[in-house]
């Protein structure tokens, strides 16, 4: 009796139909021991959503799309590079007997820049390539909205000028045209150095003048990195690890894999340190370009209103390439991130605000103009996932009415007058209207 209950028990165990040990949705979580969640500059990574699919709701059909997106995996800066540099030449120098522990891989390690040209570009190789990423997103676009494309007109592309920036946008062009790209996409640069564009610009930030990015001076983790360094120095016996060094190979770490698509340096810190290098930054967004920047909401109301416009008119697609700190303000204005502010002292695990949810590399607001039956209605894909705005869900599959999503997105104050503008600088943004077609920087 006993053996035959032993063996009812190992046949249901191990039997494919009853699936007991391959449930149908599984019981595991380990999304949030994603290196890519904790990283300064890695990788694109999706937001982690509301578990709401990305199909149209049923009866609703998609009748505009806007993408707004920050450009792709890169190098580093220049500045960046240096630093980089610096703990490379640090780690090769020190005096190592037998390499061992968790810097063993430093006797075999090569800099991942192996030409100074590269700086501040578009990464081309590897799995996490910026050119590649925008290029998918290209084709993903081409598939999704196609009904949306004429290929009997051009379509603008609208980029910042700054190289990285329109690298991408050419790239994801070329994945959402293919062999019409030459004649059906039309690469419009908007110029972000200086300050003269105003507000017609794609980099409201640097163009408003009363936006003081110097308001935070505040720094976190030292006590953190110290205990990183001396796990480190311990575990590798030779080497002389000190808490600054901890923030540049956790920066190291996410560039490397941006280059390369693999980095060891990452598998030498602990999650304790990725979780106050993650907190550092984020402390760091929300006070200069998040909610804990009295001029964010107005900042990313440029172009948030600009949205509200087009939501409006019978465009069907709206194409836009930028830096993260304009894309944050832009969440900001959005009201997505709900935190009001954020300790100095401690982590607040318990955040809304995560630099990797809304800004990693490559990240993209998509907001979707939806025909549903009775109802127009609008959503908003932050990062991949369907992002409901707060306060504003009683559509179908938990969208916005239009009508108030152009109200959430009108600018309580307005750009021009908050920035104190000069009456010789733009006060409107009007080059989502007034662009003439060019193919000579395609």
């Amino acid at each position: 009796m006993i053996f035959k209950f032993f063996f009812l028990v190992a046949y249901f165990a191990f039997s494919a139909e009853a699936s007991i040990l391959s449930p149908p949705y599984p019981q595991t979580s380990t999304d949030q021991s994603n290196v890519l969640r904790y990283l300064n500059g890695g990788p694109f990574v999706e937001n982690t959503g509301f578990g709401l699919p990305l199909d149209p709701p049923y009866g609703c059909k998609i009748e505009q799309v806007q993408l707004f997106m920050r450009h792709g995996e890169r190098y580093p800066t220049k500045s960046a590079g240096k630093t980089f540099e610096t703990l490379y030449q640090k780690l090769k120098n020190d005096t190592v007997t037998s390499y061992s522990g968790p810097l063993a891989f430093v006797k075999d390690l090569e800099y991942f820049v192996n030409d100074p040209e590269n700086y501040e570009m578009e990464s081309t190789k590897g799995v996490y390539s910026g050119l590649l990423e925008a290029y998918r997103l290209g084709a993903f676009f081409r598939e999704r909205y196609e009904s949306l494309l004429d290929s009997s007109s051009v379509v603008p592309i609208f980029a910042a000028s700054q190289q990285r920036v329109v690298d991408t946008a050419r790239s994801f062009g070329k994945g959402l045209f293919l062999d019409q790209y030459n004649s059906s996409c039309s690469i419009q640069i908007i110029n972000e150095v200086g300050k003269m564009n105003g507000a017609n610009t794609l980099t409201p930030i640097t163009n408003c003048l009363s936006y003081n990015t110097s308001l935070y001076q505040h720094t976190f983790g030292e006590n953190i990195y110290q205990a990183e360094a001396e796990r480190l120095n311990a575990l590798s016996p030779g080497f002389n690890i000190t808490p600054d060094d901890i923030f540049t190979m956790g920066a190291y770490c996410g560039y490397e894999l941006n280059v390369k698509g693999k980095s060891d340096m990452c598998q030498a810190l602990s999650m304790d340190a990725f979780q106050a290098l993650q907190y550092q930054d984020d402390l760091q967004k929300f006070y200069q370009f998040g909610p804990g920047h009295n001029m964010s909401a107005v900042s990313g109301g440029l172009l948030a209103n600009a949205s509200a416009q087009l939501l409006q008119e019978d465009r069907k697609v709206v194409f836009s390439f930028m830096h993260d700190n304009d894309l944050l303000t832009y969440f900001t204005a959005l009201g997505l991130p709900t935190d009001t502010e954020l300790s100095t002292e401690e982590i607040e695990f318990h955040r809304s605000f995560k630099t990797s949810e809304f800004i990693p590399q490559g990240a993209r607001l998509i907001i979707e103009k939806l025909n549903c039956s009775d109802s127009e209605n609008v959503r908003f894909i932050v990062n991949d996932k369907v992002y409901p705005l707060p306060g504003c869900s009683s559509g179908p599959g938990f969208t916005c009415p239009l009508e108030e999503t152009i109200e959430l997105l009108t600018p309580e104050h307005e750009y021009a007058e908050a920035c104190g503008l000069p009456d010789d600088r733009p006060h409107e943004l009007t080059f989502y209207w007034d662009w003439e077609p060019t193919f000579t920087d395609n």
